[in-house]
């Protein structure tokens, strides 16, 4: 299942969904595909192929007010890293 969130122009704080998932960012608004996890201190996180973890809260910056999509993945295990 996907779903949207409405983010605005600068930092948004987003969560995954109740499983692990993905972003999707189709119209690039949010700025250098980059955004911050915590594991213990703010971690860097690759947007596009990390994954987010149930539970857990994401920063984002957004270079506009839009809308971005959540997605569940259903083999989190092919991901490069997760938060």
């Amino acid at each position: 299942p996907e779903r949207r969130m409405v983010v605005s122009e600068g930092w948004n704080l987003i969560g995954g969904l109740y499983k692990p998932s993905c972003l999707m960012d189709p119209d690039q608004i949010l700025s250098g595909g980059t955004g911050f996890g915590f594991d213990g201190s703010y971690v860097a996180m690759d947007l596009q192929n990390d994954v987010m973890m149930p539970g857990r809260g994401y920063w984002v910056y957004a270079m506009e007010s839009g809308v971005i999509g959540v997605r569940t993945l259903h083999s989190p295990e092919n991901a490069v890293r997760s938060y």
